[in-house]
């Protein structure tokens, strides 16, 4: 083992700079599609797969973005990554877009609500 290089102040800023160029291009490639904004309350129930049921319980939350296979939203209560969920976006008493999703992410903000990133996996309405 050799012993270990100093380096000054701008070689480790630069090295950061290229790390964090090399995480966000990484980033954008992993989206296929990009995320537009569209806020709007949203309705959410869980969704038992192989029962083929829905939770008798609505969540209500608030949708930040969506994109052609995702979706960001915040909600009051935390839900596991993995659950399935049936969601119903805009409008209070006809939905704009429902939609069986898979959440993938869930984090809790400084608010107390929680945040999720959800997977459409199939678009219940409206039908193409």
């Amino acid at each position: 083992p050799g012993k270990p290089m100093k380096k000054n102040a701008a070689e480790v800023n630069s090295c950061i700079t290229q790390v964090d160029a090399f995480i966000q291009k990484r980033d954008e490639e992993r989206r296929k599609y990009s995320r537009q904004p569209l806020e709007t309350d949203v309705s959410y129930r869980l969704y038992f797969t192989g029962q083929k049921t829905l939770d008798e319980k609505i969540h209500l939350g608030y949708l930040k973005d969506i994109s052609r296979n995702g979706m960001h939203f915040t909600g009051a209560d935390a839900i596991a990554p993995g659950q399935n969920l049936c969601i119903a976006v805009g409008g209070k008493i006809k939905s704009k877009l429902a939609a069986r999703v898979r959440l993938v992410r869930c984090s809790e903000l400084a608010s107390g609500r929680y945040s999720f990133g959800a997977i459409i996996e199939e678009i219940l309405y409206p039908k193409k």
